[in-house]
């Protein structure tokens, strides 16, 4: 009976996430980020070997999970959103077997309200990152079972928990290193031993199928200096001051609807990045003042969860930790004066700020985009526009026709089923080395790859995501555009897009 009604409420959970996905299926967002996942799985099931065929820093758990499920699904939407759903919801069980195990009562239900509404909402699509969160989930799950009752089976599922998150990616795998390590320390619990038999054991079963490449794997996925200091962006206000430089002028004179959700998204995104620290040391305090067992090592977890990623913390990737962070926030009310009005407010608002955020998406996500995988909808006309005129370009290519899109294009492979012609999947400057630019023009040249396409990125952007000034990121592209497209001319092109065909003397 017990099993029954688990059961049941896993499914009731389950379906909750899954359900409040449906919003972000048709909208095209991150979709070049989306693509890696897609692209490389594509890459698999025509029979190219990860590591041996084509480069990728990425531990292998995305792609050959990706494989699988578009091997049996297709790549047609909603394929690939319906992927991201069944991350989400299989997370969302996740969060609330942690909640039953630190809250008690009706406080259960506030941290799967809470994942519901804004969990994934910074980024909901389909990514190797959710993939990693929820295994991480897992370990900090397992991780509380172990610290009850350190038998040798708990602390072998741990294990295999751990060692399935840096199967997805390394730095969540770090992170169930760093929540063994700390657990360790602070209960001195002597079952470790056997954590680390099960990661391993665990290890070498998943990483079976790239047995025959350890040397490449050991170089590409080990090799993680320079993605690293590229990605390094730690904790700090000025990634919140330039999250909120997008909100510059709201006001209801643009709409009640835009108003509240545009304040309830800065408010969640406050909350949650602002509060972070402050959460850690409250719960922290509170929990080792009340010797429960149970909440120190969710609080000692969720350490270890922002320690292992502390490279990375602007709010999009903090918004990663959010399977531990909605139950550590609601242990956290548990613990104020008049809690109960506390949760109740703050469910209220998130329900309240998703209602809204729910109806503006509605209501802008109005101008479509047409792929040969499906149709996607955007919130801005001239982007939508633009991007319908460079789809247009491509539609009289045939599916599997060579082209390299760069510096950061993945999608046009996996919405247009074309082929990656060389063996990286991006060609970024700054984070790809210069010998990595010339390799991909050598590919190019000695497989007389007919078609180029080069997109510009939004270099202001990604100045506030990493730092880089945007001059220096403009040159940088520029650069990479003259290097590749030497022998190329220009056949059509549209703001900073163009697309270059082979010389046809060239290709005599």
């Amino acid at each position: 009976m017990a099993v029954k009604s688990a059961f049941l409420r896993g499914l009731a959970v389950f379906s909750f996430a899954f359900l409040l996905s449906l919003e972000y299926w048709s909208l095209y967002t991150a979709a070049n980020d989306e693509a890696v996942v897609v692209v490389g799985s594509q890459r698999i099931l025509a029979g190219e070997g990860i590591y041996r065929d084509w480069d990728t820093h990425l531990s292998p758990g995305s792609f050959l999970l990706g494989a699988l499920w578009f091997g049996m699904m297709g790549f047609q939407a909603p394929s690939t959103r319906l992927a991201f759903a069944c991350i989400f919801g299989f997370t969302a069980v996740l969060v609330d077997l942690i909640a039953q195990r630190c809250l008690s009562g009706r406080w259960q239900w506030l941290p799967t309200l809470l994942w519901g509404t804004c969990g994934i909402a910074e980024f909901p699509v389909l990514s190797y990152h959710w993939l990693a969160s929820g295994m991480a989930a897992a370990s900090l799950w397992r991780g509380l079972i172990w610290v009850d009752q350190p038998s040798r089976k708990n602390a072998l599922l741990l294990g295999a928990a751990v060692a399935g998150a840096g199967w997805f990616l390394q730095s969540e795998g770090l992170v169930g290193v760093l929540m063994v390590i700390l657990w360790t320390l602070r209960f001195r619990l002597r079952s470790v031993v056997w954590v680390v038999l099960g990661c391993f054991l665990t290890s070498v079963v998943l990483w079976l199928p790239v047995c025959g490449e350890w040397g490449t794997v050991l170089q590409q996925n080990a090799a993680l200096g320079k993605h690293l200091r590229f990605n390094h962006k730690p904790y700090s206000l000025a990634n919140l001051t330039f999250f909120l430089s997008h909100y510059e002028g709201l006001s209801p004179s643009q709409g009640w609807v835009a108003f509240v959700a545009g304040a309830s998204h800065i408010f969640i995104n406050v909350l949650r990045y602002l509060g972070f620290p402050v959460l850690l040391l409250w719960t922290c305090w509170t929990s080792e003042r009340a010797h429960n067992r149970t909440e120190i090592a969710l609080v000692y977890g969720m350490i270890g969860w922002a320690l292992g990623t502390a490279n990375r913390q602007t709010l999009l990737y903090v918004s990663f930790l959010d399977p531990g962070w909605v139950v550590l926030i609601s242990l956290g009310l548990r613990r104020l004066p008049g809690a109960r009005w506390w949760a109740g407010a703050l469910a209220a608002l998130e329900i309240f700020g998703w209602s809204a955020r729910f109806m503006l998406k509605q209501q802008i996500y109005a101008y479509p985009l047409s792929t040969r995988t499906g149709v996607y909808y955007l919130a801005d006309p001239q982007l939508s526009q633009a991007l319908n005129i460079i789809y247009s370009w491509l539609g009289d290519l045939p599916p599997q026709t060579p082209v390299l899109a760069f510096p950061y294009a993945v999608s046009i492979y996996s919405l247009e089923n074309f082929k990656n012609p060389i063996r990286r999947q991006t060609l970024i400057p700054f984070l790809d080395p210069p010998a990595a630019f010339e390799a991909a023009r050598m590919e190019v040249e000695s497989k007389k790859v007919p078609w180029l396409l080069y997109l510009a990125p939004d270099t202001a952007e990604i100045e506030g995501e990493t730092g880089i000034p945007a001059d220096l990121l403009k040159q940088s592209w520029e650069e990479a555009r003259q290097q590749l497209t030497r022998g190329y001319e220009v056949r059509r092109s549209i703001g900073g897009a163009a697309l270059y065909q082979r010389k046809r003397e060239e290709t005599r």
